[in-house]
Order: C-alpha cells, then sequence, then structure tokens
C-alpha cells in the first residue's frame, strides 16, 4: 500500500511537474517570439508615419506652389496698375504744371 502511495504520488508530481514545465516553456517562446517580432512591427509602424508625413509634405507642398503663383499673378496685376498710375501721375504733374505756367501768364 505503501508502494502504491509513492508511485501515486509520483505520478501526480510528475504529471503536474510536466504540465507546468511544458506551460513555462510554450510562455517562454511566446514571449521570445513577441520580443522578436516587435522590432519588425516597430520598423513598420516607423515606415507607416514616414509614408504619412512625406505625403502631408507633398500636399503641403503642392498649396505652397498654388499660393506662389497666385501670388506671382498678384503682383503682376499690381506692378500693371501702378505702371499705370504713374503714367497717369506724370501726365496729371505736366497738366498741372500747364495750368500754373497759364494762369501766370494772365496775370
Amino acid at each position: 500500500m505503501e508502494n502504491n502511495l509513492f508511485t501515486s504520488i509520483i505520478a501526480i508530481v510528475s504529471s503536474v511537474g510536466s504540465v507546468g514545465a511544458w506551460r513555462f516553456y510554450e510562455a517562454r517562446l511566446k514571449y521570445k517570439a513577441n520580443r522578436e517580432s516587435n522590432p519588425q512591427r516597430a520598423n513598420e509602424r516607423f515606415i507607416n508615419d514616414l509614408q504619412s508625413r512625406v505625403g502631408k509634405l507633398e500636399a503641403l507642398l503642392i498649396q505652397s506652389s498654388e499660393d506662389k503663383d497666385n501670388m506671382r499673378e498678384t503682383i503682376t496685376t499690381l506692378s500693371t496698375e501702378m505702371s499705370a498710375l504713374k503714367v497717369k501721375i506724370k501726365y496729371l504733374d505736366d497738366e498741372n504744371k500747364r495750368l500754373k505756367d497759364k494762369r501766370n501768364i494772365r496775370k
């Protein structure tokens, strides 16, 4: 009877030990696999982040280019108007001088 008791205890301890050991090794392998795959995931996240940033920068560059074209058109329009106003001012100054001279001659 004592022999059966020892055999039963050894069988129980070894079965619990082997299941526990198996779970331990399984958990350890999962942890190691996750740890090894994390740098790859980190690299993938980093690449995705860079791609989204490049997309945003491209959109900003296109918008900036369009704004620059609009500003260039505005500057061209304003320069043309300013040239026209300079000519008009020169004409008005000449006319004013002529009228002053004419008034001075009358006096």
